[in-house]
């Protein structure tokens, strides 16, 4: 950055405390030896703000996010219609359905809200894992220029990790299947792979050297604003699934779709900024149905999936590698970074939920797993403490041995049901995403909806 550091702060003791510095720094920037930086991949501005600006287009981060947005809808749409029936031409109305889902599930609105860097920085990576599992799918079925999309697969997944470190993984995964499944043509597969790792790390290597005098700092723990990754502690754990997958707080006022204060104040670093979450187990509670339908049905499922199963483990991985990332290196993730690994979530539940051929599906369900779900959000809730913890734990252990054997089986039309889940999932996002701030003048919704409000 072109602008200097304030003489004051670089006269503190320690520069990087948030307390200390609270009145002097710049919010998420970064200091380093007297200067000033933005940690955020340059990958963006070289893609969309450069181009845009030679050719004298307009750009800003609402119209990047725009386009990264629809750019990901696009591609997770292609993914899915590759992996299960081409729903798009033969299914008009479940392919507007999923469309929907896809489009809002992903927390796409909540990018688009307030975009800004960090929010241009996870649609990007998030496209170019999308197009990098896009073009892996395509290399596998391709008869001709086969090594020709599998080094555009590899070349995407390396930018995807340029644009978010968290998706390390998708490179990893894309690299790893491409060697397994020519692993009789090795030799025909070398270049084609290595070039873009060795040109895309290179490029990496040398951006972090020059800034940092160090090829694997990317920056982020120079922030000023005192998130710098410690030592991992399990402490972390519970807080984080609270905020990530479900609502600290569910019915403190109408419609409850905001957690209220975060659980993680008060056991991370000072001045960290946390924002009200709505997890994505309350934003897709029917997508635990699906995962339960299809555990019940895996054999069937493998079956149907065939090849494609490799794809959809890139996808789980990627969400859940980003996830574990986050919370080893920064637990204390905002509502935004649900971003990182929510489009691959839910591609791989639509996935397996197109992969049943019929127009029905059962969920089957006994008494005794009711009560153990039951029980277990009990003590969730509690964080594992005190007297009720410990009666739910014993609650627990007694619904495993009691003879509450009897299943239930529950038949769903599909059709219903995905609308249902659209209803609720546009519904959820739709809401929240547009009561931002001057979209609600009148002041129609209560107190508390909105998410920077505690009442």
């Amino acid at each position: 950055m072109t602008e200097l550091p304030k003489l004051e702060l670089l006269a503190l003791t320690d520069p990087y405390d948030p307390v200390a510095n609270g009145q002097l720094r710049h919010h998420d920037w970064v200091l380093f030896e007297g200067k000033y930086y933005l940690y955020w991949s340059p990958l963006p501005a070289l893609l969309l703000f450069v181009p845009a600006s030679v050719l004298g287009l307009p750009m800003n981060s609402a119209l990047a996010c725009i386009f990264l947005g629809s750019t990901l809808l696009a591609s997770l749409l292609a993914l899915l219609s590759k992996i299960g029936p081409n729903f798009l031409l033969r299914y008009p109305l479940k392919a507007t359905l999923l469309t929907l889902i896809l489009g809002f599930g992903s927390y796409t609105p909540i990018l688009l809200r307030r975009p800004a860097a960090y929010e241009v920085a996870i649609l990007t990576g998030s496209t170019f894992a999308a197009l990098a599992m896009l073009l892996f799918l395509q290399s596998e079925s391709a008869e001709k220029m086969k090594f020709l999309w599998a080094s555009m697969a590899v070349l995407s997944s390396m930018l995807s990790f340029w644009s978010r470190p968290s998706f390390l993984f998708v490179p990893i995964l894309i690299v790893g299947f491409i060697v397994f499944n020519n692993r009789f043509n090795v030799q025909k597969i070398i270049f084609p792979i290595g070039a873009p790792v060795v040109a895309v790390a290179s490029i990496i290597g040398l951006y972090n050297y020059l800034r940092f005098n160090s090829i694997s700092e990317f920056g982020a723990r120079y922030q000023l604003a005192g998130v710098r990754p410690t030592k991992f502690s399990v402490s972390w754990i519970i807080p984080k699934i609270q905020s990530d997958f479900g609502a600290y707080r569910f019915f403190d006022f109408f419609p409850w779709t905001t957690t209220g204060d975060s659980p993680f104040r008060g056991k991370l670093y000072p001045a960290y900024n946390i924002e009200p979450n709505l997890g994505l187990f309350v934003v897709l509670p029917w997508a635990l149905i699906i995962c339960i339908v299809s555990w019940q049905k895996r054999d069937l499922l493998r079956q149907g999936l065939n090849n494609r199963l490799q794809v959809l483990i890139i996808a789980c991985c990627t969400a859940a590698g980003a996830w574990l990332i986050q919370l080893a290196l920064v637990s204390g993730t905002t509502w935004r970074y649900l971003g990182d690994f929510a489009p691959f979530y839910l591609l791989v539940i639509l996935a397996l939920f197109m992969a049943i051929e019929s127009p029905f599906f059962e969920l089957r369900l006994s008494l005794r797993w009711v009560m153990v779900l039951a029980l277990l959000l009990i003590a969730f809730k509690n964080e594992f403490r005190g007297v009720i913890s410990i009666v739910a734990f014993s609650l627990c252990v007694f619904a495993f041995i009691a003879p509450f054997h009897r299943h239930y089986a529950i038949r769903l039309n599909k059709t219903g049901f995905l609308l249902t889940a659209t209803l609720w999932t546009v519904g959820m996002i739709g809401l929240t995403s547009l009561t931002v701030g001057g979209l609600d003048p009148f002041k129609f919704f209560p107190c508390g909806f909105n998410w920077w409000e505690i009442c």
